[in-house]
């Protein structure tokens, strides 16, 4: 990441990635590097002023802040949602949003509050992502009048200090 002191309104970009301290992103949507084929990687308040003002406890409490802390960056990167939390049989996909392109993308968020289990990336296995991609198959086909590409992506969700979190949208993983 660049080395730079920033305005508190400023972003800085290099090969996809924007970085801001200490508040929420603002809309990025216009800017080409940050819908790259690179990780964008963004920081963004760990406590929202928009949600519970409490440390998430439980493991589902944490999966479910960081679904939330996505579910805000998608809209602020100008992303229509289509669903989230959608299940079916087989599983759960956790968000599928639409940007201005027409894809459709089908979004694996991984969320970890510290280092010891290894990064939220890397606990998307291959068979996690064999099953995303018959989850994508199962939600167009129950949703035939969306139409478009798809797209398959991660988005890692790390605890990054005390108030932080550090979110990396992998693009097409599949």
């Amino acid at each position: 990441m660049a080395d730079n002191s920033c305005a508190e309104d400023s972003f800085y970009f290099g090969r996809g990635i924007a970085t801001k301290q200490p508040s929420r992103p603002t809309v990025l949507r216009d800017h080409p590097d940050v819908l790259g084929p690179d990780p964008l990687t963004l920081y963004m308040p760990w406590i929202s002023r928009w949600k519970k003002e409490s440390w998430p406890q439980t493991r589902s409490e944490v999966g479910r802040f960081g679904e939330d802390l996505v579910a805000e960056l998608a809209e602020d990167l100008g992303f229509e949602v289509l669903g989230r939390n959608w299940r079916c049989p087989n599983g759960e996909l956790d968000l599928i949003v639409r940007g201005a392109d027409g894809v459709i993308r089908f979004v694996e968020v991984r969320t970890r509050t510290g280092p010891r289990y290894g990064s939220p990336a890397e606990s998307v296995v291959p068979s996690k992502l064999a099953r995303l991609r018959r989850l994508g198959g199962a939600w167009l086909a129950a949703h035939r009048d969306v139409h478009g590409e798809a797209a398959f992506d991660v988005v890692a969700v790390e605890k990054d200090g005390e108030d932080e979190a550090k979110l990396t949208w992998l693009w097409n993983v599949l």
